[in-house]
């Protein structure tokens, strides 16, 4: 009896598995050196308060509002296809298409669309004061 029960559980396991895996997205490897000048602006997390803004000099800002109201940021640089969190996130890599980026770090796989619309006021980006047209100078960390 146990032989005819294990083969339709193993069978269920299997495709379980194999769809588990499809759905799983996986991470680009390797950055390929992309220029940070097809990255550059605001983008949002649709339907969440997620925002990236990108300038074009490869400084980058993460602002997240929790649903409770709790304000999380990280800064960043944009290098060779890669953002360098400075706190919590670590590194994602990113890929973009024509209307939306795909990071993929540590948390997992998150698509953000651009946007026209400024982030969130809570959010006090460190380049407010920054005209988005004009590349700055990276300082040392």
């Amino acid at each position: 009896m146990l032989k005819y029960l294990s083969a339709p559980i193993i069978a269920v396991a299997l495709i379980g598995g194999l769809l588990a895996c499809r759905s799983t997205p996986k991470c680009r490897t390797e950055a390929p050196g992309e220029s940070v000048s097809s990255y550059v602006g605001v983008w949002k997390y649709p339907e969440r308060s997620v925002w990236i803004q990108i300038l074009p000099d490869g400084r980058s800002f993460q602002c997240r509002i929790a649903p409770e109201g709790t304000v999380i940021t990280s800064e960043g640089v944009f290098i060779g296809g890669q953002i360098e969190w400075r706190k919590i996130w670590g590194t994602d890599t990113i890929t973009r298409n024509k209307t939306s980026i795909t990071l993929c770090g540590k948390y997992g796989v998150s698509t953000l669309v651009q946007t026209q619309s400024e982030m969130d006021s809570a959010c006090k980006s460190p380049f407010e004061n920054t005209p988005p047209n004009k590349p700055l100078r990276l300082t040392a960390r």
